[in-house]
């Protein structure tokens, strides 16, 4: 299979250098057309003002010769044997002009002379009074055409130049301008490029607007975020391999006594490995069960399910261990007839979890109470004991995986770190919330809000 050639992507700074280039030679470009358009406009309106002004001469030269002959073919005769006739320097002879009496006929400066529409024109006044039109061809003479084009190439080699420099600089400006925008970016990338090596405490860029700034700060927070995922894996990583030792070990260091001859294979050694196993199988399932739940793998399967009949049945599995370890569990639930839009296998999961660790940390002659009512942002579950209690600086993170409150004596209490965190993340897949309190030596209340969307009384 043939693969496509990989072109490699401009950096930001060329491509807003090019940019920049190209609007600079547009405007610079269209200056230069547009002070050249105006500049032959305003020569064409002085030209024009100029041949109606020497229109208007010729017209009162006529009414003059009019005067002086008494006749327009006394004149015409006048202007056929009369050829040095002339205004500053300019001969009628050589003029395309017509005269063009009132009473009739046509006198022509040249036997080919024909008036058309964009001749200019003038009245021929004798005694105040209109006696002819006098129409000449739009002349310039050759003094002005050379004037005129040194004028245009004066104007348009100045305008370059100024228009020149001023790109220049223009572009220098942009130069120093854009190096000192980007500049922060390209720190930043530095050091979002020495992240990927693990070098989380690379110094971030300082200075910059306020756009770039943001850019920065929301940087920031992603690489903290990033970082605080890297140890969490990290503490995870090891946990796991603390959980999994342990029972791994005693599986191993039994087999191989027995493989050695120094213990018999009895019912107590086969209860050991199951316990270990089971153990070990615990682990694996409540990891799988977390990874789904968060990756959304398995849907919820919500339907309508009553409140009291469901608890009381819940609560109903621990009577037996709640009796071995002399622990009340009390029940309250305000509306008997409450119902609740939920995935019951999931809830329960969550309800039994908590309940487990109220147990596990609840001294005997104490008690745990669980209530459920109704409040005006939903329905809320409360799991509360009279335990042990949590240290505040702890509360913060016992929803996270594997988190141990005291990682010497979470063996003693059964506990792989991974309940809670089931715990929050079914809770979350029903758009509710939960939240704990705790006073160390007093005990811990667990408190969970489902939406109000999801419940029926």
């Amino acid at each position: 299979m043939t693969r496509l050639p990989v072109f490699p992507k401009q950096s930001l700074r060329r491509r807003v250098m090019v940019l920049v280039t190209t609007v600079i030679l547009a405007m610079s470009f269209l200056d230069l057309v547009a002070a050249h358009w105006s500049l032959q406009q305003s020569l064409y309106k002085y030209s024009r003002h100029n041949q109606t002004d020497q229109t208007s001469d010729w017209a009162q030269m006529m009414g003059v010769l009019y005067d002086e002959f008494g006749s327009w073919n006394a004149v015409r005769q006048h202007l056929a044997s009369e050829s040095s006739l002339h205004i500053d320097g300019q001969k009628l002879s050589q003029l395309e002009a017509v005269v063009v009496p009132n009473n009739g006929g046509v006198i022509r400066t040249q036997s080919h002379a024909k008036r058309k529409p964009d001749w200019q024109s003038a009245p021929i006044l004798f005694q105040n009074t209109k006696v002819g039109t006098f129409y000449m061809h739009p002349y310039i003479s050759p003094q002005v055409r050379t004037l005129k084009r040194r004028i245009t190439y004066g104007f348009d080699t100045a305008q370059f130049l100024v228009v020149f420099i001023i790109s220049i600089v223009a572009f220098l400006f942009v130069v120093v301008l854009v190096r000192s925008f980007l500049r922060p970016l390209e720190d930043l990338a530095a050091t979002a490029i020495s992240m990927t090596a693990g070098a989380f405490d690379a110094p971030l860029p300082t200075g910059g607007d306020v756009e770039i700034q943001n850019v920065i700060n929301a940087f920031a927070v992603t690489r903290n975020r990033l970082q605080e995922a890297q140890e969490t894996r990290k503490r995870i990583l090891a946990d796991i391999h603390h959980e999994l030792r342990t029972p791994l070990n005693v599986i191993g260091n039994r087999l191989e006594a027995i493989h050695l001859g120094l213990y018999q294979w009895d019912k107590q050694t086969a209860t050991i490995l199951h316990e270990e196993t089971e153990r070990i199988q615990t682990i694996v399932d409540e990891l799988d069960e977390l990874n789904e739940v968060q990756a959304g793998v398995q849907k919820l399967d919500l339907a309508w399910v009553s409140v009291e009949d469901w608890l009381t049945k819940l609560v109903t599995l621990f009577e037996a261990e709640a009796t071995r370890r002399s622990v009340n569990i009390n029940v309250h639930i305000e509306d008997k007839s409450l119902c609740i839009l939920m995935d019951k296998n999931r809830m329960s999961q969550v309800i039994i979890n908590l309940i487990s660790n109220a147990l596990r940390y609840t001294p005997p002659g104490k008690r745990i109470i669980v209530t459920v009512r109704n409040a005006v942002h939903g329905v809320v579950f409360t799991v509360e004991d009279e335990g042990i209690g949590i240290d505040s600086s702890h509360l913060p993170f016992i929803f996270e995986r594997l988190y141990r409150i005291e990682p010497s004596r979470s063996r003693d209490k059964e506990g792989a770190g991974l309940g809670l965190a089931i715990v929050k993340e079914v809770v979350d897949a029903h758009a509710g919330e939960v939240t704990v309190r705790s006073l160390p030596g007093k005990g811990t209340r667990f408190t969970i809000l489902i939406p109000p969307q999801n419940s029926l009384s």
